[in-house]
């Protein structure tokens, strides 16, 4: 499945810093132009009040003049009036009748003096009776418009024409100076939101720098974060949030490396029938499984005894490695941590090691167990029944060992438990109870198997039968048991001159015995003969006052050069043993058609 990169085109921050800055801008214009609106209506005020003001008074000084008919006198008024107001730009002094007493333009000499106001203007100041202010058709001007009077009675009327020129000027001014204001307080606003943004998502940087981690892989990232608001809560349950996924991916991990471990436990168990091997590799399996530095498994000395055996040490010679320990360690039950385990059934961990009370102490390991930090003991069970038990010394990197090893290690010890009894049944059955060779039902079946792969395979395949001279002889002389001795030593002798996962050796019967030898032709396995035949003529057999000597005579066979069917080659074998004797015995012989001539004979 593909993965859909997530792009981030508008991020909270970006909208944080518009949103302020927009909110900040607003309110900044809004502001600006209620100022505005204010100073200008301020202007305005102020300029009406000094119209009407002017008007008034100017109506006032004109009473006396009017009345009295002394109209030049009218002149110099409008004269300082129009020179000194700035905003002023005509001025005129009306009689009841309309008509121009006084008149003056601003920088202009025309005068409308003893001309007639017009008719409409006539009518609409006869109306006013107070100072008034009228705006002009064309709204470029406003007159402030006094009428002249004495108590009730009306002379004339004052007319005061404003321009707006440094009204507007002034609001020009205004103006310019609001919009310098709100863009430095716009400014000001973006970069306090930029700042506030940055403080503000922060955290939720750190928590997508999280995310991210965590995309990755990386389970040990944690937020820092040190503020107590609503992002500090998030930060804290994401952190929390990892603790826990951290915990289960470390619990998921250690249930699919058990299930590994017991699978490929399993799947050895189940190819391997021989008891030692099958032990080694139990305990390899443990060792490593639980990460100890040393691990050993102790089986009962018998059927139904209440004593433990080492049979088998992970780790003490070399790292990865099981051995056979050189000096067996015997247990009792209810002794010691592994004793204790046989006699309750239950498993033990003591991360005290050799401090612990329960320990037991012995004096040929009494070096070694000073090192032992930890320890953790399971039992081998059979159904209800104790065989035995695993142990394992010492956790890697100092650590102690925890109820997952235990777990772990009881699953182990379950497999290990019937896979060990099935092997030792499957031994028995196939084995032979005195010399551990294997049985001859067990030969005849193998040698089949043998002679069909290496006619498949176009390879050859030999067999030497072989008995101790004389040993009915030496049987009446030493006794059965000492007879039983020699069987013994010769079949060890055998195991370690063949090879050890190829040739099958058995006991033929009484003091025969028979090798099967794999892929080797007659020159080949009468090499091995040879070197057999030297090596148990030199070895000093013991049970005596002083060593024995013994020595055997080795017949060949070989398929499918001597035969291809297997009685005949066995009967050759035994035809080629029986040559030996003839020649003297204490030597080997491959089987030769001559052999068959000399019997017909």
């Amino acid at each position: 499945m593909n993965k859909v990169e997530h792009v981030i085109k508008f991020s909270i921050k970006i909208k944080f810093i518009i949103g302020i800055a927009l909110l900040v801008g607003l309110i900044i214009i809004m502001n600006s132009i209620n100022t505005s609106l204010r100073e200008e209506s301020l202007l305005t005020t102020s300029m009406d009040e000094s119209g009407l003001l002017l008007s008034s008074t100017l109506a006032i000084a004109c009473q006396d003049p009017i009345i009295s008919q002394a109209y030049e006198s009218l002149v110099p008024y409008t004269e300082r009036i129009i020179v000194g107001g700035q905003d002023i730009q005509e001025i005129a002094i009306l009689d009841i009748d309309g008509k121009y007493l006084a008149h003056r333009l601003k920088n202009s000499t025309e005068s409308l003096l003893g001309e007639l106001i017009a008719e409409p203007m006539r009518k609409k100041i006869e109306k006013y009776e107070t100072p008034q202010r009228v705006l002009s058709d064309d709204g470029q001007f406003v007159d402030y418009i006094s009428p002249i009077k004495v108590g009730t009675s009306k002379f004339g009327t004052v007319i005061l024409r404003f321009s707006f020129d440094r009204l507007t000027d002034a609001k020009e001014v205004s103006r310019h100076h609001i919009y310098l204001i709100a863009m430095l307080g716009l400014l000001a606003g973006i970069i306090l939101s930029i700042i506030m943004a940055k403080v503000i998502t922060k955290g939720l940087d750190n928590l997508i720098e999280g995310t991210q981690a965590i995309e990755s892989g990386d389970l040990s990232y944690r937020i820092k974060s040190s503020s107590n608001d609503e992002i500090g809560t998030l930060a804290h349950r994401f952190n929390e949030m990892l603790d826990a996924l951290e915990a289960n991916n470390q619990a998921l991990d250690r249930k699919i490396f058990e299930i590994e471990t017991l699978f490929k436990a399993s799947q050895a168990m189940n190819f391997q029938s021989d008891t030692d091997k099958l032990i080694k590799q139990i305990l390899e399996m443990a060792g490593k499984a639980i990460r100890a530095q040393r691990c050993s498994i102790m089986l009962q000395t018998g059927m139904g005894t209440d004593e433990l055996e080492t049979k088998i040490v992970f780790g003490a010679e070399s790292a990865n490695t099981a051995s056979t320990p050189q000096t067996a360690i015997r247990i009792k039950s209810g002794e010691g941590v592994a004793g204790t385990v046989l006699k309750t059934g239950n498993s033990i961990i003591v991360n005290e090691g050799h401090k612990d009370p329960l320990f037991k102490s012995f004096d040929t390991t009494a070096e070694f167990e000073k090192s032992i930090n930890n320890l953790i003991s399971v039992p081998l069970k059979i159904k209800d029944r104790v065989t035995g038990v695993i142990n394992g010394v010492n956790k890697l990197n100092d650590e102690p060992f925890t109820e997952a090893d235990q777990r772990l290690l009881e699953a182990l010890a379950q497999q290990a438990a019937m896979a060990v009894e099935h092997a030792r049944l499957y031994e028995l059955a196939i084995t032979d109870g005195l010399t551990k060779l294997f049985i001859h039902r067990y030969f005849q079946g193998r040698l089949e198997e043998e002679m069909v792969r290496a006619r498949r395979y176009h390879t050859a395949c030999s067999l030497i039968l072989f008995d101790i001279d004389h040993f009915k002889k030496f049987n009446d002389t030493y006794g059965h048991q000492q007879g039983d001795i020699v069987l013994i030593e010769v079949a060890k002798l055998v195991k370690q001159t063949v090879r050890e996962t190829v040739d099958i050796p058995a006991r033929y019967g009484g003091e025969e015995f028979v090798i099967i030898l794999p892929e080797t032709d007659a020159k080949g396995a009468h090499l091995v003969a040879e070197r057999l035949r030297k090596t148990i003529e030199a070895h000093d057999f013991q049970g005596q006052e002083q060593a024995l000597k013994v020595t055997v005579s080795l017949g060949i066979a070989t398929f499918p050069d001597h035969a291809s069917v297997k009685s005949v080659l066995i009967k050759k074998a035994d035809m080629a043993l029986y040559e030996c004797k003839e020649r003297g015995r204490n030597c080997s012989f491959i089987y030769d058609d001559s052999i068959a001539d000399k019997e017909q004979a």
